[in-house]
């Protein structure tokens, strides 16, 4: 049995581009196909369906990153909301990433990977 499973529910989604190296691509499409075939309703198998579940199933196991984002929780329901990070130059604040983006991330976020160039 597959660990991805299809939507019981609708929501809103935002758009979000990435970029995969070979391995993860190919791994990406084998495993769409393999849901795909097992599936009664393939066609509602999609990219956007697995890369959801991916994240759900991962963070969800993350103990350190679950106590994080809880005591996070509880400190912006008593202080407010953190502060926003100032808005990257030449980009309109909120704006999705998409596959076309060449700017790295910023240098002081250490949490990112330095973006791959070909």
């Amino acid at each position: 049995m597959a660990l991805i499973q299809l939507p019981t529910r609708g929501v809103y989604a935002h758009r979000l581009g990435v970029r995969l190296d070979d391995q993860n691509q190919a791994t990406l499409k084998d495993y769409l196909a393999f849901l795909r075939e097992t599936s009664r309703h393939p066609s509602a198998v999609t990219v956007d369906l697995v890369f959801n579940q991916l994240i759900d199933h991962v963070l969800a196991r993350d103990r350190p990153f679950r106590a994080w984002q809880t005591a996070r929780a509880a400190h912006t329901a008593t202080a407010g909301a953190p502060p926003r990070p100032p808005a990257r130059r030449g980009r309109t604040p909120g704006a999705a990433i998409t596959a076309g983006d060449t700017q790295g991330p910023p240098e002081s976020d250490p949490g990112m990977p330095a973006e791959r160039t070909r």
